[in-house]
């Protein structure tokens, strides 16, 4: 799955990319469809990723809604091969605004220390081996379908509103 729906930011940047479901048969399941958009969003933040260059630590740590999706954080840490740390907080953007607040006003020497003193681990997703090689393949795979799209997603703007605004 292409998670385009709203067009591409990074690392495409591309306005007219649009969603794509790739490999449908005749016994595909809503199961599978439902997989697919979890591993097309993966994808998507290891394509990213993969363009900074950059390796990190010894553990990533996510919070925020999504970050309590046990599959969602297992594909995640078998594809970028570290363990994925749940943090305790549900709302992470509030409590970014408030360790940058408290070190504003220096309540807090760091954002990082305003936030380890208010929040913590609830668990650990470690990566699957086998699962980061099949992962691997299909993330190539998912790599070569924007090149190969780009021109239809450009064509298809035009035809997509030649035909609705005709009806």
């Amino acid at each position: 799955f292409l998670p385009y729906l709203q067009g591409e930011r990074a690392p495409v940047w591309d306005t007219q990319a649009r969603g794509v479901f790739f490999g449908l048969d005749g016994s595909t399941t809503k199961d599978d469809l439902v997989y697919s958009v979890l591993e097309g969003v993966v994808f998507s933040l290891y394509h990213i990723w993969e363009g900074l260059n950059v390796r990190t630590e010894d553990v990533i740590r996510v919070a925020g809604g999504a970050a309590f999706d046990d599959r969602l954080n297992l594909l995640k840490a078998s594809l970028f091969g570290v363990p994925f740390e749940v943090m305790k907080e549900r709302d992470s953007a509030a409590l970014g605004a408030a360790a940058l607040g408290a070190q504003g006003i220096g309540w807090s020497g760091s954002c990082r220390t305003a936030v380890e003193g208010w929040t913590g681990p609830d668990h650990i997703i470690r990566p699957d081996a086998a699962l980061n090689k099949i992962l691997i393949k299909r993330f190539e795979i998912y790599k070569s379908l924007y090149p190969s799209l780009k021109e239809s997603f450009n064509k298809w703007g035009g035809y997509r509103k030649e035909i609705s605004n005709g009806i």
